[in-house]
């Protein structure tokens, strides 16, 4: 069985205007939780409501009280939110996490420590695109592919050069 399927939750750090959480949500009736910065989030929250609809948007709120967020949380719903946020799920409350073409923007304590809620927060699944290689200059860091590894107990279950854009990586890491 696959990781998508019927009332799954979905997170997703550093959405961009929202084009995958919209496929996501038009395939089947699933949770999608969008963490971004702002202005970004603003813009995916923005799109998200002209193509979705009011009804299907779960705004950004500011606060961190997981019971009161969480009612809000329903199938068919794609809810927005900043990254510190992310913290307040529980772990193991999504079943599948994914981020593409953003932990090299961080500095390397923070790509790590979001890498690590990524893995913390999902209970089956997380998915990677990230460059293969690249110089954060202002933070004087490389990252290089192997940089990006989920903890025990997850396992490499899936890795390609990205067919369309050679110079990111595709993982994929699922929890034993």
């Amino acid at each position: 069985s696959g990781v998508i399927s019927e009332g799954c939750r979905v997170a997703e750090l550093g959405a961009g205007y929202g084009r995958l959480a919209y496929v996501f949500a038009e395939s089947c009736a699933l949770t999608y939780c969008i963490f971004d910065i702002p202005p970004a989030l603003a813009v995916a929250q923005w799109y998200l409501t002209a193509v979705l609809g009011k009804a299907r948007i779960v705004p950004y709120s500011p606060g961190t009280n997981f019971g009161v967020v969480e009612s809000n949380l329903s199938p068919g719903t794609v809810a927005f939110f900043t990254p510190d946020q992310m913290e307040m799920f529980p772990d193991g409350w999504f079943d599948l996490s994914q981020t593409i073409s953003t932990l090299p923007e961080m500095p390397a304590h923070q790509s790590a420590h979001y890498l690590g809620l990524l893995a913390a927060k999902s209970r089956r699944a997380g998915f990677l695109k990230q460059w293969r290689r690249w110089r954060n200059v202002a933070d004087d860091f490389e990252l290089r592919e192997e940089s990006y590894r989920f903890p025990t107990p997850w396992h490499l279950a899936a890795r390609r050069v990205d067919p369309i854009q050679p110079a990111f990586f595709n993982q994929l890491w699922l929890r034993l």
